[in-house]
């Protein structure tokens, strides 16, 4: 009976994809097998391990060997190649996606079709639980080598308070202490289980965040998004532009939190302070939309394809408005046909 509600549950939440029913691993629990603390670094509180594997959401998770989960990029970077790096959470690294299918490279590879003369690779620097210090940190120790012409500073509400044990790690280790001794080989693999524990980690993320937000040091938080914003301005001057990308909410908590505390409209002027374009995606995923947009419904809460599509589209036209993409041979015909 137990093996014929797992199977089930599989198909239905997958909506019939058998090739990720049977292989869903552990949802979003399987990227700490990628994961290790930072080694003698106190901002990167955690870190890829170079040349790890897993499968998040039925898909495949592979760490390159420097840390990214990206394929290997040739250093220096090669003639007439134009490389975007891509800074942010989990969202930019692409939990629930497959690496080809993260908004940043689809990016790409609409930029490539535009034959505007150039070749464009984007850089994946995106880790789960990174926030606004963590980005500016990664971007100098691991970015800056690559030698990229635009940087995207992906910017969540979460990201501000990313340090804050009491909201980001708390309540994970709560619930990871309440399955602790479920968590074995077997039950690792089980799609109940990933609903049961990833259910119960997200409800007690909620709820610690609820009870902690009075208690945020709100004026530290907005001292480190300024001091990290201005660090990542200073890396890039001189060689690469920057633009800040203002993911949606993912839930109607932090929505309103976002509203209430007017995080865009001040994250927006520290980025600005620091010259950094911004584009705001929210109001192109209207609210009560984005869970429809979700990798899968009830247990992965990262956007899916459909998120990833409309995000890369809306930066593409965002770049070629404010001319940051330069164009050569065909192109300008191109990008003014694709512009009307």
């Amino acid at each position: 009976m137990v093996g014929v509600t797992e199977i089930a549950t599989r198909l239905t939440l997958l909506h019939g994809d058998f090739s990720r029913a049977f292989n869903y691993g552990s949802g979003v629990f399987s990227v700490q097998e990628v994961m290790r603390p930072a080694i003698e670094d106190s901002v990167l509180h955690s870190e890829f391990i170079p040349g790890g594997a897993a499968t998040v959401s039925g898909y495949p998770y592979r760490i390159n060997s420097d840390g990214l989960r990206d394929r290997e990029l040739v250093k220096p970077k090669p003639p007439k190649t134009y490389r975007i790096i891509a800074l942010g959470d989990s969202i930019t690294a692409g939990n629930g996606l497959r690496l080809k299918d993260v908004y940043h490279k689809k990016l790409a590879r609409k930029l490539d079709g535009l034959g505007i003369g150039q070749r464009f690779e984007s850089v994946n620097l995106g880790v789960p639980g990174y926030g606004v210090r963590q980005q500016a940190r990664i971007l100098r120790k691991k970015g800056l080598v690559y030698e990229p012409d635009l940087i995207l500073v992906g910017f969540l509400p979460w990201d501000l308070w990313a340090d804050d044990r009491s909201i980001t790690l708390i309540s994970r280790e709560e619930s990871a202490r309440i399955l602790s001794w479920m968590h074995t080989g077997l039950l690792r693999r089980s799609f109940l289980y990933s609903l049961i524990r990833i259910r119960m980690d997200r409800a007690a993320m909620m709820t610690a965040a609820r009870n902690g937000m009075r208690e945020i040091d709100w004026e530290s938080s907005w001292r480190a998004a300024e001091e990290a914003y201005a660090d990542i301005a200073d890396a890039a001057a001189g060689r690469s532009k920057v633009m800040l990308v203002i993911h949606p909410p993912l839930s109607r908590f932090l929505r309103n939190v976002s509203d209430e505390m007017g995080l865009v409209q001040r994250i927006t002027a520290i980025a600005q302070k620091n010259g950094f374009l911004v584009l705001d995606l929210s109001p192109h995923f209207p609210e009560g939309e984005i869970s429809n947009l979700m990798t899968t419904r009830h247990l992965d809460a990262h956007p899916g394809l459909t998120y990833s599509e409309t995000a890369s589209q809306v930066i593409l036209t965002g770049l070629l408005r404010r001319g940051l993409i330069p164009a050569k041979g065909e192109g300008p015909a191109r990008v003014g046909d694709f512009l009307k």
